[in-house]
């Protein structure tokens, strides 16, 4: 029957699990144990999947997904086994299905994809199989939801896409807004750090290149969904592992370089340590904001529900 516990619980076990993928794409990329674990703190701690990591969003399984998606395209390097490639495609399709704003997930796997391969008919073989195995659901999707009418895709791109939204002052307001609720301004002064010291570090290794194709990305996709983003704080979600891995990053390499500046191994864990919790609080605080946040109006639609439903109806949206 209905249930919300159970609706809920399966958000949660995505939420869990996008915890368990962020740890593991880190460490199938970089080999490194230490920023895997730093990863899967700073995403579990993080504000935005706090939130709506209970709530029965598209965003969650999309995120799930697109994440499985990246794991299984790092494992098919490793061994480069058909059904690894299909299950990448699929993954990545049933992902955008959800959210098609997931369609940057795409964008770092395409560009790191070893074409050259494609010479050897056997990887040809591999890549013809995965595009039908990401077309075929899609396509599928697209023609049982019935959207082929002309009008109603003008007035999607007209009402999605208004590119100079990044141009006006109200909505980098609403960014910082936002941003703060998301990650903490804290938080983005770390991935900023972050950011600089991955590009000051850079090293020319698929690790390196797959997280700079992410934010390369990241940029015309931020000028795409600017419009949808200042409607939600939501819309983040495809951006939000950048963000969590760059403050990571700064994390790690701020510990690192004390403990070699020290000579003392341990200094890096004390220095992750503290690092932590100077973390904790401000993100403590925008998981308050969202949850204490009440849209007016639901309320007074809630009640006229309750007061003119018989026991037993259920509304499905």
């Amino acid at each position: 029957g209905a249930s919300l516990f159970l609706a809920r619980f399966m958000m949660i076990l995505l939420g869990v699990g996008v915890i368990l993928l962020m740890a593991l794409i880190v460490k199938k990329l970089f080999k490194r144990k230490d920023l895997s674990l730093v990863v899967a703190f700073v995403t579990a701690l993080n504000p935005l999947f706090v939130f709506f990591g209970r709530q029965v969003q598209d965003i969650n399984p999309a995120m799930f997904l697109g994440l499985l998606s990246i794991f299984t395209y790092l494992r098919w390097r490793e061994n480069k086994k058909i059904k690894l490639l299909i299950l990448t495609a699929i993954f990545m399709s049933f992902s955008i299905m959800a959210k098609y704003s997931f369609a940057l997930f795409a964008v770092p796997i395409f560009f790191t994809f070893p074409f050259k391969k494609l010479k050897v008919k056997k990887y040809m073989k591999q890549a013809f199989f995965a595009i039908f195995a990401f077309l075929i659901p899609l396509f599928s999707w697209i023609s049982y939801s019935k959207v082929k009418s002309v009008e109603l895709d003008t007035k999607i791109a007209a009402s999605y896409y208004d590119l100079s939204k990044v141009f006006d002052s109200g909505f980098w307001n609403i960014m910082k807004s936002y941003v703060a609720d998301n990650y903490t301004m804290i938080g983005i002064l770390f991935a900023f750090i972050g950011l600089l010291l991955f590009f000051y570090l850079y090293k020319n290794k698929f690790s390196y290149n797959f997280i700079l194709w992410y934010f390369v990305g990241s940029i015309p996709w931020f000028v795409v969904m600017a419009d949808k983003m200042s409607g939600h704080n939501y819309h983040q979600y495809p951006i939000a592992p950048l963000v969590i891995f760059f403050i990571s990053y700064g994390f790690l390499a701020i510990a690192t370089n004390l403990a070699k500046f020290f000579k003392k191994k341990n200094i890096k864990w004390v220095a992750l340590f503290i690092l932590a919790i100077i973390l904790v609080s401000p993100s403590y605080d925008s998981k308050d904001r969202m949850f204490d946040t009440q849209f007016i109006g639901l309320d007074i639609a809630g009640n006229y529900i309750k007061g003119n439903s018989c026991e037993g109806e259920r509304i499905l949206f």
